[in-house]
């Protein structure tokens, strides 16, 4: 911040320090107009204001001051020209350093216009000399350097490896005066439009290494490189598989009446009007289950769930579920041992989930299932809660008791319960499959994806 009494200081040290200037004035002479008091010159107004100067059109502090240059006890005019000329001399577009306590660097005066009357006071008639400048204030020549601290790297991107086809976000935090700007490079070539703190690679099929510099007006400061390293594409059967599921049903067979377990021995019969062979994701394929909701997998047995476990299931709404209704994802008949329901109901704004006949949570959905788009869910027991996942994002957990017992015998898609055969799903699904751990977030992310990708 500029501070104007030391840049006052400065100016009338300037002319104070001047042994021309001092010689013109006789004894009698007064510097100060307003008071003739002791000091020698005196800034009488002065205003601020920052603007941009044409002085390297940095910004700069305008001071418009009224400097009294002599007050000469006489009828004549010679001391106070002289006296005018000199200062002008001085004053005028001349560079004049400033102590480092007002702020800036350097002071330029600018001569306005000059100011001549004549005064009698008591009988003595009094010559006034003055003129009017424009003081400009700015860091310029004579500036003390810079107070800053140039940047540096307190966590530097780090490599990593992924799939061919996935994509990685870059990350670097770095401390130092700002403001900081980013460079992303790209085998040490910039990357337009990578200016950010953050990267987001896209689609590789290559290993690539990136780096990145950050600078400040202090200096500059540039990353090791790190390498992103490219694998062979995993496709989502081997990421499920991989990720330890105890069961798994694409539901991608072509044709029969068995939908196969590709991670134990569970196959189960298809029934009421399944269609199969269905366009599902991308190229993969998917059945169809019908409208009148009696399309199901039956007999199934599911591995035993105990306190820990995830469901995971793709589906395609074809039609929705009214108030109330169910929309069966996975159920088996209430009553005896190791019974639990999944499904959607009330027009696809809600889920339900119950575990062994003693407890169950809704949830809602927030925005209800869109007809036609395909939705990945998965649901994960463990520590005491559940929590779903759509589409790769989990909605707040909720408290469950989750104790488990013996295997189950249930169906997907549909139900086995007396009164409740027309529960069926309604739509398209695909990749049935069941852990008997909770997967991380990180997995479920990856299936989903691996799965859109």
């Amino acid at each position: 911040m500029i501070n104007a009494s030391e840049v006052e200081r400065a100016l009338i040290a300037k002319l104070t320090a001047d042994p021309e200037l001092t010689s013109y004035l006789p004894d009698g002479v007064y510097w100060d107009l307003a008071a003739q008091g002791s000091t020698r010159f005196a800034i009488v107004s002065a205003s601020t204001s920052r603007s941009e100067m044409e002085f390297g059109g940095v910004d700069s502090w305008r001071a418009l001051i009224y400097v009294v240059k002599a007050v000469v006890q006489s009828t004549g005019t010679t001391a106070v020209a002289a006296a005018d000329a000199r200062i002008n001399a001085l004053l005028d577009r001349q560079p004049i350093p400033l102590p480092p306590a007002a702020g800036a660097g350097l002071m330029v005066c600018r001569w306005v216009d000059r100011v001549r009357y004549t005064e009698n006071v008591d009988g003595n008639t009094w010559q006034h000399g003055g003129a009017r400048y424009e003081v400009i204030v700015t860091p310029g020549i004579g500036a003390a350097p810079p107070v800053g601290v140039p940047p540096t790297l307190t966590s530097p991107p780090v490599g990593s490896s992924i799939d061919s086809g996935a994509s990685v976000t870059l990350t670097v935090i770095a401390d130092g005066t700002p403001p900081l700007t980013y460079q992303w490079t790209q085998g040490g070539v910039n990357i337009p439009g990578a200016t950010n703190a953050f990267f987001v690679t896209g689609p590789l099929t290559v290993t690539t290494s990136y780096a990145v510099t950050v600078s400040n007006p202090y200096g500059t400061v540039t990353s090791p490189p790190v390498t992103v390293t490219v694998g062979a594409a995993v496709t989502y059967q081997a990421r499920v598989l991989s990720d330890g599921a105890v069961a798994y049903w694409p539901l991608d067979d072509a044709s029969g009446t068995t939908a196969r377990d590709l991670a134990g021995t569970r196959p189960a019969t298809i029934t009421g009007g399944v269609t199969l062979n269905q366009p599902g994701i991308g190229t993969s394929k998917a059945m169809l289950f019908p409208l009148d909701g009696l399309g199901k997998l039956t007999p199934l047995t599911f591995p035993a769930l105990g306190s820990a476990f995830t469901l995971e299931v793709w589906i395609q709404p074809s039609v929705p579920a009214t108030f109330g209704s169910q929309r069966a994802l996975m159920m088996r008949p209430i009553g005896g041992d190791g019974d639990f329901q999944w499904y959607v109901r009330s027009s696809l704004s809600e889920m339900r989930f119950l575990y062994y006949s003693v407890v169950y949570f809704t949830l809602d959905l927030a925005v209800p299932l869109a007809i036609g788009n395909w939705v990945h869910l998965a649901l994960t027991g463990g520590d005491g809660q559940v929590t779903l996942y759509i589409n790769g994002l989990a909605r707040p957990a909720y408290p469950m008791t989750l104790a488990g017992a013996g295997t189950v015998t249930s169906a997907i898609g549909g139900s086995t319960e007396a009164g409740a055969e027309t529960w069926g799903w309604r739509g398209a699904m695909q990749d049935v499959a069941v852990y008997a751990r909770p997967l991380t977030p990180a997995e479920i992310v990856a299936h989903y994806t691996t799965r859109i990708s």
